[in-house]
């Protein structure tokens, strides 16, 4: 097919000149398209503005003799300013769209992680704390993808974990170690290889898997949680999946200084 209609989500705009920009669209049908939007500040152009975050209907063209794909029409269906105009939102906004643009191959569909996309712009766009939506979001792209860390169960024996106390994680085993499994050298988990978890963190990221994006737009993590979290986050994705997100920095920063 030559030329189509398709909806989606720009999570990402790269300008290339004034003229001309790179696009990493996602869309639950096909998968992430990188497209080409050109002749941007041209009088009468029908792309119109491109708006990062925002919801989108496409006519979108194949570029003769090439794989590439090109916006020839653009009508916006969903916008979220906030996360542009305001820094903290703007944070977490790229923090998740390159984590989905990294999870969602080209061209391969995964609707479970498209359909994150929508409610988590919209509860970063009205939340009373970004940072915690970015955490809570992770938890669930990661969740998606059936890399989500174990935060009711231990991960050597499968015991129900107490609610209360202080744990001890294991990034490489993917989850929370009870005491007995920690003292138990046939699990072959060193203790040394584990770091203590909060009380709160594991509150946190179990109420985060089990609700939805709407219903957290109430949450918010103190400034020790959400290094916490970010610790976590950060190691768990860089062993598990081998991601190391440019955005990180900057959520790493937020949250530091928060």
């Amino acid at each position: 097919m030559c030329t189509f209609k398709i909806d989606g989500f720009i999570l990402r705009t790269t300008l290339e000149s004034d003229y001309s920009a790179r696009i990493a669209f996602i869309t639950r049908p096909i998968g992430r398209l990188n497209l080409i939007a050109r002749r941007l500040k041209y009088p009468g152009n029908p792309v119109g503005p491109l708006m990062t975050f925002s919801l989108d209907r496409l006519l979108v063209r194949r570029i003769p003799d090439s794989a590439a794909l090109r916006i020839e029409e653009l009508e916006v269906i969903e916008a979220f300013p906030r996360l542009s105009e305001e820094y903290q939102r703007f944070v977490c906004g790229s923090y998740i769209a390159e984590l989905l643009i990294r999870a969602i191959p080209e061209r391969s569909p995964c609707p479970e992680l498209y359909d994150l996309i929508g409610p988590a712009l919209r509860c970063l766009s009205e939340c009373r704390d970004p940072r915690s939506i970015a955490f809570a979001v992770e938890l669930n792209i990661l969740s998606a993808l059936g890399y989500s860390p174990s935060f009711t169960r231990c991960v050597g024996c499968n015991a129900p974990l107490a609610e209360k106390g202080d744990y001890q994680f294991s990034i490489g085993a993917g989850g929370i170690l009870c005491p007995e499994c920690l003292k138990n050298e046939r699990t072959g988990i060193a203790e040394a290889d584990c770091f203590s978890l909060s009380a709160g963190a594991a509150a946190f990221a179990r109420m985060s898997l089990c609700k939805r994006a709407e219903q957290l737009k109430g949450a918010s993590v103190s400034k020790g949680l959400g290094r916490e979290l970010f610790r976590l986050l950060r190691s768990y994705k860089a062993y598990h999946l081998q991601i190391e997100s440019n955005s990180a920095e900057l959520l790493g920063a937020l949250v530091s200084r928060a």
